[in-house]
């Protein structure tokens, strides 16, 4: 059982979303985007199970999101990262990369690519800011 104060990263169940929308749609507007989507679009992407949504929660409030995007270029399968937004993000930074890591090796992906505020080179271990798109890092990490 989850302690008050203990932080969890976990995939929200596909049939939670709309339940769930009302209560997380205000991270969307304030996220780092990365894939630039109208927040309408990725809610019917999330609910169509093209991408995946994921909570950051401490004790039962839910304080950050991020969606996960399975994803192929020429050579390798990758995660992608967006949207990721929320509270304390020095408390969980680690966490959600490391979580997401997790993700990446169980659907045989060779890395986690995800946009964040330059400032979070020092929060992301082992990532690698490799690019920039609309004030946002590009941060890689290998699986």
């Amino acid at each position: 059982m989850q302690s008050k104060d203990e932080i969890e990263i976990t995939m929200a169940p596909l049939e939670m979303i709309p339940a769930l929308w009302p209560k997380i749609a205000f991270h969307f507007s304030r996220g780092c985007r990365g894939a630039a989507l109208p927040v309408e679009m990725e809610m019917e992407r999330l609910i169509a199970g093209l991408d995946e949504l994921w909570l950051i929660v401490e004790g039962v409030t839910i304080i950050g999101v991020f969606v996960t995007t399975l994803c192929r270029d020429e050579e390798k399968r990758f995660v992608g990262v967006s949207n990721l937004s929320g509270e304390g993000v020095k408390r969980w930074a680690a966490l959600l990369s490391d979580r997401v890591l997790e993700y990446a090796r169980a659907n045989g992906c060779a890395y986690v690519h995800f946009y964040g505020k330059p400032g979070w080179r020092h929060l992301i271990p082992h990532a690698l800011a490799v690019g920039e798109r609309d004030g946002h890092t590009l941060f890689e990490r290998a699986a």
